[in-house]
């Protein structure tokens, strides 16, 4: 005879907020329970199903300590069913918890130096953006409220390197007042253990964040591989001047770079830093990144 949890006989309520779930095991839940008498009590519950499918873990946290709470759901996870991916998934959850604490230092931890924050034009957001750029965007959102809790409500792994997650939050004002809200559609890459690059979809642009992580895991996939460091590096340069973005186009040049033109009437040899420090030098129309079998010359 299995127990029943407390109060299992006064009336409960749950709330509207999407909880997270991590696999087909694990899942993060709010619950009230009261009687007629005014009594009343709020929790957060993990629960984990068995490989019968029934409860086989039903655990309690304080209803504000969430945190807690979806720490444990995220180390169950990579200790069972999401195994194969704990290595990119514990860097993408210290990412998400270094966001939580608006800390750009340790979000760039996680991030190799290259990583860029992409948006789809849907999203009306600056098409690339720096760390720095998004923990200055989401101290904004929290100032707005007092403090942000952000979380992801469900994650998809689509190979070890490459997830789609959808990002729920929930902002609570100096007098206790709670607003929540849908943050979007993720697709991340991650490569060597750090993450590559997020690209952000609307909630309603599912099939498009799809479509966009499959096409990466297809790339990835490929013996004869479609790109390469150099290739990729190229794609983020040329949509940096595409975005007007100086900043992000410096960041991809080393400063000892050489410049060479081997066109029939070239310049002189230039070195070392020479860009203009604000505005690109080219209209964005002009700039179209290759496709195709010269989009990316590797030897593997």
């Amino acid at each position: 005879m299995r127990p029943l949890p407390p109060c299992s006989r006064s009336t409960t309520t749950s709330r509207a907020t999407r909880w997270p779930f991590e696999g087909d095991r694990l899942c993060l839940t709010w619950s009230r329970w009261s009687d007629d008498t005014g009594n009343e009590s709020s929790h957060l519950h993990l629960i984990e199903l068995g490989a019968d499918g029934l409860i086989a873990r039903y655990l309690y946290f304080d209803e504000d300590d969430f945190r807690t709470a979806y720490r444990e759901l995220e180390a169950r996870y990579y200790a069972g069913e999401g195994a194969p991916y704990a290595n990119h998934g514990n860097t993408q959850s210290a990412f998400v918890e270094a966001m939580n604490q608006l800390d750009a230092a340790a979000a760039r931890q996680q991030c190799r130096p290259e990583f860029r924050w992409l948006s789809a034009p849907t999203t009306l957001a600056a098409p690339v953006r720096t760390v720095d750029d998004v923990v200055a965007w989401w101290r904004e959102r929290a100032d707005q409220v007092g403090s942000v809790q952000y979380w992801n409500s469900a994650i998809t792994w689509l190979s070890p390197e490459i997830l789609i997650s959808t990002g729920e939050a929930r902002g609570i004002t100096s007098d206790g007042a709670e607003y929540a809200w849908s943050g979007g559609i993720y697709a991340g890459t991650f490569r060597d253990g750090l993450l590559e690059s997020v690209c952000a979809f609307e909630p309603k642009d599912e099939d498009a964040a799809f479509a966009y992580a499959e096409s990466l895991v297809a790339q990835r996939n490929h013996r004869l591989v479609g790109s390469n460091a150099a290739s990729r590096m190229a794609v983020r340069l040329l949509t940096g001047f595409q975005a007007n973005d100086a900043g992000a186009v410096m960041d991809h040049y080393s400063t000892r770079i050489t410049y060479e033109d081997r066109r029939p009437l070239a310049g002189a040899l230039i070195q070392g830093h020479r860009l203009p420090a604000s505005g690109c030098f080219c209209p964005a129309s002009t700039i179209r990144p290759l496709s195709g079998p010269h989009a990316g010359h590797s030897r593997r």
